[in-house]
């Protein structure tokens, strides 16, 4: 079985098979990645860490210390306008770099597909690398999903196995459950023992990825937690700031120029894919009239607050009815997002060709409860809706779980359509 190099003293083997590539030495941590002191990060001119204010959502950022390869990390200190997304989106060495927000040509993206955990994947792909920020979303989340990307350097990879073979207690792995008696994670997570400031530092997975990068970057998306981390756990504080500090290394570059090279094609193919979608809901929008007949004001009191319930209806008893187009009526108010679990403001879409009364004609005991579906987007968006589920027998529920949150899917219902719509 091949041996990997010495860490601290210790000779550690690899898994049958394994190169020595995947774990590095701590001569190699220290000397690349490591800072030689507790980290100190002065302020000022020229300086590592500094605070500047956008002027028209971008701001170019005078420091002579700036090189090409520099790795420039930032976060909103203070909200003004309307905030977005902050990237460096130029840097001329040794003279300045730009802060810009809300750009639309990153080449990594966000989403959600309705999972209450954060997770990212394509780590080293060029185009497909995806954050999913989960149902808890903050800065905190963000950043921590980012540095799982750091990993496409084979370097930081190697590093942050090397770093979890050093902290180790013994090589046995435990499960997450009992090192943290938190019943939330699922029983096939584990984790090695050590005194981490979190147990999830130390989680193991079959490809080598870690929680090494992303556990330390998360603790520096707050004042708070870094100071914490650099008090409870100053070698992982001194690894962060080593490694954020250092130049990109070989492996990195020739990433960013596979995805430099790259760029143009993969926002020219993302441009289309818009167009298409875009096309596809003006499409789908087309013909459908929301018109305020008096539909809701004339149901029965009791169905008006069964509609409108928590336990059964749309969930907002403040919702308010706008219109119908046929039997589809749309209401206005804070509904639960399908893909993201939160209760925020939109739309929701009741299917019912009944008016007055939703009494059982056959048990006037009974009452009907129409079907209903949250809409998260604009009036564009909700005509869309209606007319996809009038093209699926009257179901809300298929377009809801089958087809929204699928832009290509939303484009294969409009190629269905043919002609003017009504």
């Amino acid at each position: 079985m091949p041996r990997a190099p010495s860490f601290l003293g210790a000779k550690l083997q690899t898994r049958k098979g394994a190169a020595n590539s995947e774990v590095i030495s701590a001569e190699d941590v220290d000397k690349n990645y490591m800072s030689k002191a507790s980290p100190k990060i002065v302020e000022g001119s020229n300086a590592a860490m500094g605070t500047t204010t956008l002027v028209g959502g971008s701001k170019v950022v005078t420091n002579t210390r700036v090189t090409a390869n520099t790795r420039i990390f930032l976060t909103s200190q203070a909200d003004g306008g309307t905030p977005g997304w902050l990237r460096i989106s130029a840097r001329t060495p040794g003279t300045s770099f730009t802060i810009s927000s809300s750009s639309g040509t990153d080449t990594s993206r966000l989403e959600t597909n309705g999972s209450k955990r954060a997770n990212a994947s394509g780590i080293g792909h060029f185009e497909d690398n995806v954050i999913r920020p989960g149902s808890s979303f903050n800065k905190t989340v963000l950043w921590h999903e980012m540095a799982h990307h750091l990993e496409a350097d084979s370097a930081a990879k190697a590093a942050s196995n090397g770093y979890l073979l050093k902290r180790r207690k013994n090589e046995k792995v435990y499960s997450l459950r009992s090192l943290t008696g938190n019943r939330g994670y699922r029983s096939d997570e584990g984790a090695y023992d050590d005194n981490f400031i979190n147990h999830y530092i130390g989680k193991v997975y079959r490809d080598k990825t870690t929680e090494v990068w992303s556990m330390g970057v998360q603790y520096l998306a707050t004042p708070y937690d870094a100071a914490m981390m650099l008090a409870k756990d100053p070698e992982m504080a001194a690894l962060m700031a080593g490694y954020l500090q250092a130049d990109l290394t070989p492996a990195m570059k020739a990433l960013q120029t596979i995805q430099d090279s790259a760029k143009d094609k993969a926002q020219e193919k993302r441009d289309q894919v818009k167009s298409e979608y875009e096309q596809a809901l003006d499409k789908l929008a087309a013909g459908v009239e929301i018109v305020d007949d008096g539909w809701f004001g004339a149901l029965d009191p009791i169905d008006q607050g069964n509609l409108l319930s928590r336990w059964g209806g749309l969930g907002d008893p403040e919702a308010k009815f706008i219109g119908s187009w046929g039997g589809y009526r749309a209401f206005t108010g804070k509904f639960k997002d399908k893909l993201s679990k939160r209760t925020k403001k939109g739309y929701a879409v009741v299917f019912t060709t009944m008016s007055g009364s939703f009494v059982n004609p056959d048990d006037n005991k009974r009452r009907f409860m129409p079907n209903s579906a949250p809409v998260h987007g604009d009036e564009r968006f909700l005509k869309a809706f209606m007319r996809m589920a009038s093209m699926r027998a009257d179901s809300v529920y298929t377009v809801l779980y089958h087809i929204v949150g699928s832009e290509s899917r939303i484009v294969e219902e409009a190629n269905k359509l043919s002609g003017e719509q009504s």
